[in-house]
């Protein structure tokens, strides 16, 4: 479940919300919300939360998945910019986040495999 999301996605979809800036004062509070919830929620070597919270973010988790924010997130970030409303851009943000809290806050949670494309450099002696 919280396992399945890619780790450079998530870094992807980050980097995009940040690009609505420019789009207006609509969206400049649209993402300055975003990047607080998804910059600012979780403060360096915060505390694990207990099992009631986790199984009430877990719920909202599913839910959110349920709701098809997957295949809003499947046409890339910049697709999503283009096409969703501002509320499910909102959605997006707050998958991202708890998807994240849950990975690295809730005992027992998988914790995601990044699988990186490039390739080490090896230099040869002349």
């Amino acid at each position: 479940m919280a396992g399945d999301v890619n780790a450079t996605g998530a870094a992807e979809w980050r980097g995009r919300l940040s690009a609505l800036i420019g789009r207006g004062p609509v969206c400049a509070s649209v993402v300055g919300l975003l990047l607080g919830l998804l910059l600012g929620a979780t403060p360096a070597g915060a505390a694990m939360h207990d099992e009631k919270t986790c199984k009430a973010l877990k719920l909202e988790h599913a839910e959110l998945l349920r709701a098809g924010i997957k295949e809003n997130m499947t046409n890339g970030p910049q697709w999503a910019l283009d096409h969703l409303k501002p509320d499910e851009i909102r959605q997006i943000a707050r998958y991202l986040n708890l998807d994240e809290t849950i990975m690295f806050r809730c005992p027992g949670s998988k914790k995601p495999k990044i699988k990186s494309k490039i390739q080490p450099v090896v230099h040869k002696k002349p």
